[in-house]
């Protein structure tokens, strides 16, 4: 049975608002079958407990704050290339800005097997007012959880953000205020949802 560690900081706002996704994960996890291991919710999520709780992990799922070489927390890294590698053997999915573009590549490199996350930065509606953008960015750790491999999670991750461009551009959502920014936020999540690792990774 595939083991999970959550770490779901929710540091500030916008923090707190990718920890209630990442939250609404659970349910999903374990009506699959797997077990969670560790949710490192708000501060409860320090570099000790993620350094404990990494190793021995089938899947570790940040969502939170992200830079190139690390993911965030409300006193500074909590995963960095440092201690990426007791997250070895493991897929890594990140929900968070940018890191994706250079921590994604060191993990892999020190024995993550994949690495799905965002390579420039993750952007969405604040508060997600038309209930377009949690689905997305949810919507590649559904596909591993269905048994599809770490590409089709990528593949169906794009086409999510690419609905939800399409929501605004040319469905319900181009009536409403949010249309541009919608449409803008989507295309690029888009564009810059990254795996690093083999497409072939299952959990």
């Amino acid at each position: 049975m595939p083991d999970f560690c959550l770490i779901r900081p929710a540091s500030d706002a916008y923090a707190a608002e990718l920890a209630r996704w990442c939250a609404s994960l659970k349910a999903d996890i374990t009506a699959a079958g797997h077990a969670i291991s560790h949710d490192l919710a708000g501060s409860s999520a320090t570099r000790t407990a993620v350094d404990t709780a990494m190793p021995g992990m089938r899947c570790v799922v940040f969502f939170g704050h992200g830079s190139y070489t690390e993911l965030l927390g409300g006193s500074g890294a909590l995963v960095d290339t440092a201690n990426v590698a007791n997250a070895r053997n493991a897929i890594l999915a990140a929900i968070a800005c940018s890191s994706a573009k250079v921590l994604g590549l060191d993990a892999v490199s020190q024995g993550v097997e994949a690495y799905l996350g965002f390579s420039e930065k993750f952007v969405w509606l604040s508060g997600d007012p038309d209930g377009q953008f949690a689905p997305a960015a949810k919507k590649g750790l559904l596909t591993l959880l269905s048994g599809s491999d770490a590409g089709q999670a990528l593949a169906d991750m794009a086409q999510a953000f690419d609905d939800v461009k399409n929501y605004y551009l040319t469905g319900a959502g181009r009536r409403t205020t949010n249309s541009t920014a919608g449409w803008l936020s989507a295309y690029w999540d888009s564009n810059h949802v990254t795996l690093i690792g083999p497409a072939t990774t299952r959990l």
